[in-house]
Formats: structure tokens, C-alpha cells, sequence
């Protein structure tokens, strides 16, 4: 029996937040906005889980598509 290793299909970012937001409906939807405004209408239906907000509000990890993974680190990080 040999062992073959499939693709991730997600990925997981940890990204820091400020100003601080414990609200995961509003995390969410500030990506979605800032997917629509840099690449339109096309990307503002990207799906982004937000799995996780640290107590304070300062950090987060969200998990998105493998495919979607440059586009929302650009906007993250960009």
C-alpha cells in the first residue's frame, strides 16, 4: 500500500488587525469589500471563513480556497 498525498484545498492565513475587531461578520465583509474594490465583482464573491478571533480583537485566521490565496493576500498585505 503506497501513500499519496493529496493537494490542499484550503488555506489557512493569520492575519493582525487594527484597528482591533472581535465582530466576525464584520472581519469577513471588510475582505469581501476590499476583494470587490481591487478586482471588481469578480473576486467580491470569494469565500472566506473566519475561523477564529483572538479575545482583544488583534488577530484572526480565516481559511480561503487554494485558488484564492494570492488574491486575498494581496489584499491583506498589499
Amino acid at each position: 500500500m503506497t501513500l499519496s498525498h493529496l493537494p490542499p484545498t484550503h488555506y489557512y492565513i493569520r492575519l493582525s488587525m487594527e484597528p482591533r475587531c472581535t465582530d466576525v461578520l464584520r472581519i469577513r465583509k471588510s475582505l469581501q469589500d476590499a476583494l470587490a474594490d481591487m478586482f471588481g465583482l469578480t473576486f467580491a464573491s470569494t469565500y472566506v471563513d473566519v475561523l477564529s478571533v483572538n479575545e482583544p480583537g488583534s488577530e484572526t485566521v480565516v481559511r480561503v480556497d487554494s485558488e484564492y490565496v494570492p488574491v486575498c493576500l494581496w489584499v491583506c498585505v498589499g
